[in-house]
């Protein structure tokens, strides 16, 4: 069964411990899935050093949240076929096998690819947003060089929580903005990828307290300064 794949990322030779040897980025390769899957394992190791990179509290845990899953997903695969060399149609399943191990290193790869532009998108825009706050303060004389915490703000929106709400895997998110996924693009964790509904939403009161103190402990260092 001839498949084909097209490399999704570029080899770094220094980086990379992998003795496949190096493709160009956006070449298409044909071949069985057998052949084709070191490819796609090999552009994962790839985007994974790439996430890395992002070195964030949340986007840590997010990290390490979605590998977990992957791992879960490997393992399941593999018990599933893990006696087919006993069986009277070994070579079908290990055919099927070595199918279902492509599409799900495909799958996986889509997730992390998924996850990077997430990262890249919200730094990029949390850096306009930054520098343009700057920008107008500066203006004003008035700037102020305390930062929020990383757990205090939305991952959507990479502003300060009014109303957080966490989700069953454990991700809190600004409500308004989660709820508008939910309605508009499908009821699902836009980060985890988990099932989730409206009614599985809870109020996070801690990070809600979190935030008050935030802006408490901010507001005495101005009066502070003012004296």
């Amino acid at each position: 069964m001839e498949l084909l794949y097209i490399v999704k990322a570029l080899f770094n030779g220094s980086n990379s411990t992998s003795t496949t040897p190096q493709q160009s980025k956006g070449k298409i390769i044909t071949g069985k899935p057998q052949d084709l899957s070191p490819h796609v394992f090999n552009d994962i190791i790839i985007i994974k050093q790439q996430l890395k990179q992002y070195d964030n509290q949340f986007y840590n845990k997010l990290f390490k949240l979605l590998e977990a899953n992957h791992s879960k997903d490997l393992k399941a695969l593999r018990r599933k076929y893990n006696r087919y060399t006993s069986t009277p149609h070994a070579s079908t399943d290990i055919a099927q096998y070595q199918l279902e191990l492509f599409r799900l290193y495909k799958s996986h790869l889509d997730d992390y690819i998924n996850l990077l532009n997430f990262y890249k998108n919200n730094y990029h825009n949390s850096l306009y947003h930054s520098n343009k706050q700057l920008l107008s303060l500066a203006a004003n004389m008035e700037i102020d060089d305390d930062e929020a915490p990383d757990h205090l703000l939305d991952p959507i929106s990479f502003n300060l929580f009014q109303d957080p709400v966490v989700t069953p895997s454990g991700i809190t998110y600004e409500k308004c903005h989660l709820v508008k996924h939910l309605r508009q693009k499908g009821n699902y964790d836009p980060l985890s990828r988990q099932p989730l509904f409206e009614n599985e939403l809870y109020p996070n009161l801690i990070i809600k307290e979190g935030v008050e103190h935030f802006k408490q402990s901010r507001s005495n260092a101005r009066c502070e300064v003012a004296k």
